[in-house]
Order: C-alpha cells, then structure tokens, then sequence
C-alpha cells in the first residue's frame, strides 16, 4: 500500500483519511473469462423507480455505503477492484506473477505514489486463495499523474479501468465481475474537482440464490476545502450526477423483485472534516431520486450514523 509522508518523514492525516476508507471487493471466479469491462455509456437523467422492499435488501444497502465511501475526500479514489488489484498493490499482490507493467519502473518526481504514466494488463488465471477457492483476473488498468510537480488530487490524476475478475469456494459461492469505467481529478487553486464514470456488474450464485446485479456511478464533485494545503481535512462539497442499480436481488435467504433504477443525485450543504468526523460527512444531505420522484435522502452527523428517508418516511438501510 502506498505510504505517504509529510515534510518531516512521519505519517500525515492525509493517508490516515485514505487508509481509513479503502473498499475491498469481491474476487469472483468462473471456469473461464473471455472478455473485459461492464457496459453503459456515462448516465444522463433518472428513471425506473424503487420501492421501500427492493431500497432495504444487503445488495442495495452495500451499493449506497460504497458509494458513499468513494465520495468522500481522498488522495487517490477508493475504486471498487479486485482485491490485489492495482498500481500500489501488485508486488505483494495474489496477482504479482501475472501482471504485466509498462514501464516496469515508471517515473514518479512528486513521490505521490502516483505513476506519471503505467499500464497494467492482468492475466490471471484460477489463482489458489489463502482461504480456499479459486481466483482470476484478466484486463488492463491505467493509471496518470496529470501534473507530477504537485500531489495527489491537487496535481490530477486519472485511472482508467477494464478489468473481469472471477471467484469460485466450494459450492456456495461462484461469481463473475466486471468493472469498467475512470476516475478522474482536477484542481485549481481553490478547489478539487473528481469526475467518475464506473460501473460493476456481477453474475453468479451464492448459496443456490442467483445473482445478476450492476452498479454504475457517473459523477462530478467539487470539494471546496478551508485550506488548500491540507485539502482532506475540512471544507464544503457539492454532488451532482447518477446512480444506477439493476438486476435480481436477494435478502440472502429469498429472492427479491428485479430492480431497475437511475438516480439522480444532489447534494445539499455537505461539509466534511476528519479525522474528527466518523459517519461519511460532518453535516449537509444526499439525495437520491428515481425516475418517478421517489426520493431518499441521507442527512449526514458527523459522530452518528446519517438519518434516512423514503418519501419523507424514516427507513434503516444497511451501512457497511
């Protein structure tokens, strides 16, 4: 994992906030993999609609708390990949012996950790996991530093994605997943900007209940911090974008009506502060409202978990 430092050589809140909120994902097998990516343009207005059965099942639930988490201020974005996948990861990674990189030692003058230009073309195939099961990865991920003279988010960095992983333990668990999509940021002297475009989907069972589920968030974030010089720690954020669900969902134990759903999201008078702040955002709302005007709206705390409304009616959703 990269290690980032301040001036005098110790560890800075800034990789606090990054370790912090970094999300694993589900490594996913199949007997073979033949091609990459998710699919889905970058999303453009709502539609579909969610009821308040579909809103509380674990698949939903798990898809707004990762969302979430990847909004928040970062040095690099918590990308929903592979475990073991990417540019701080594959030397002691399950994958370091089939990845191929070029350049093999890129050029990094800023020391971010940020590769001014690597590509990654993964070729992994029924990896043995420490735990059981079996494992594989195949596609490509590409990492810029967009301005190697300054760090992280404030210097601009892009990662672009085509990645199919597959999982496989016994006869409980056996998925596919794709990702597909960038992240990207930009700055001035005053503000950072983030712009997404991602999507994962997933196709398989788990413990005899199928599953085919996909994910898509197509974003721009302007984070306005107090100060420019410790950008993660403080400062207002505004939200506009998309978030789609689709597909079969489960509650674990039973099937659940199919859902197909693009929201629209807003933000209102976020504010974030860490490391203070242990529930997403010290104050402000999301919403979130389909194509048929169904709204749910978070209203952030900044030491308690965020309240949650359906159509103005209190509703308890799963947070990881």
């Amino acid at each position: 994992m990269m290690k980032s430092t301040n001036a005098s050589g110790t560890a800075d809140t800034s990789e606090w906030i990054r370790r912090a909120f970094v999300m694993g994902a589900c490594l996913t097998f199949v007997a073979s993999i033949s091609a990459c990516g998710g699919s889905g343009g970058p999303l453009t207005q709502s539609g579909g609609s969610i009821n308040s059965t579909q809103l509380v099942t674990a698949q939903v639930g798990n898809q707004f708390s990762t969302l979430l988490s990847n909004l928040q201020p970062n040095v690099t974005p918590n990308v929903n990949l592979p475990t073991g996948v990417g540019f701080n990861e594959e030397e002691e990674g399950p994958y370091s012996t089939c990845v191929t990189k070029s350049p093999e030692t890129p050029v990094d003058a800023d020391a971010d950790g940020i590769p001014v230009q690597q590509d990654f073309t993964y070729d992994c195939r029924d990896i043995a996991g420490d735990g059981g099961g079996m494992s594989s990865v195949i596609g490509s991920y590409a990492v810029r530093d967009l301005d190697d003279t300054k760090d992280w988010a404030q210097g601009g960095y892009s990662y672009n994605f085509d990645l199919a992983s597959a999982y496989q333990f016994g006869t409980t668990h056996d998925f596919k997943t794709t990702y597909s999509g960038f992240w990207k940021a930009e700055s001035t002297a005053t503000t950072m900007g983030m712009e997404s475009n991602f999507t994962s989907e997933v196709i398989g069972k788990e413990h005899g209940l199928s599953i085919n589920f996909a994910y898509q968030s197509t974003h721009k974030s302007v984070y306005t911090p107090v100060d420019m010089a410790n950008p993660y720690l403080a400062g207002a954020l505004s939200i506009d974008g998309f978030f789609r669900l689709e597909g079969e969902l489960s509650t674990g134990t039973t099937s659940v009506p199919a859902l197909k759903v693009v929201f629209k999201m807003k933000s209102e008078n976020l504010v974030y502060e860490y490391p203070g702040c242990t529930h997403y955002f010290k104050s402000g709302s999301l919403a979130f409202e389909d194509g048929s005007g169904n709204t749910l709206v978070y209203t952030f705390n900044c030491t308690a978990a965020p309240t949650v409304t359906f159509n103005g009616v209190a509703q308890f959703m799963r947070l990881n």
